[in-house]
């Protein structure tokens, strides 16, 4: 059987039937694994703050909160991910959320601040009092990165 297809709007937003799901939804339902302090090579250098694997992807995060990114930071990252996936034949991908964007465009890497993420959850969350409460503290707090 194949998979169900996305159906998605202009903005990414899916309206939800039984047989429209995301890819994403579909490898998580399948099975990943979540890794933090990772590093893709093995080695002892380019940790990654998160790695997701599922059976068609490797997705790297690199998360700041109030450090800086180091020179070439998300090259090195990038390049190791692609290594990794090299043998495992998964598609890599590397994404960063922090305060703001970087100075230096990345074209290929999606790039989210922790505004972003406060703004996605509160609109997840809907009207649930109790989760809308808990993610304007949260958002609160994250907003002043």
């Amino acid at each position: 059987m194949a998979p169900p297809s996305a159906k998605c709007d202009l903005y990414g937003t899916r309206a939800r039937t039984e047989t429209s799901y995301s890819v994403w939804e579909i490898e998580l339902a399948l099975d990943y694994s979540v890794y933090t302090e990772v590093n893709p090579l093995g080695d002892l250098s380019d940790r990654l703050d998160i790695l997701v694997e599922t059976e068609q992807f490797l997705i790297g995060s690199e998360v700041k909160v109030d450090a800086v990114l180091g020179d070439q930071q998300l090259e090195r990252y990038t390049g190791a991910l692609a290594q990794r996936a090299k043998d495992s034949h998964e598609k890599p991908r590397l994404i960063f959320l922090g305060p703001k964007a970087p100075l230096k465009a990345h074209s290929n890497i999606p790039i989210s601040t922790w505004r972003d993420v406060v703004g996605a959850v509160r609109l997840a969350v809907g009207e649930n009092r109790l989760a809308r409460e808990l993610i304007s503290h949260f958002g609160s707090y994250a907003e002043d990165f």
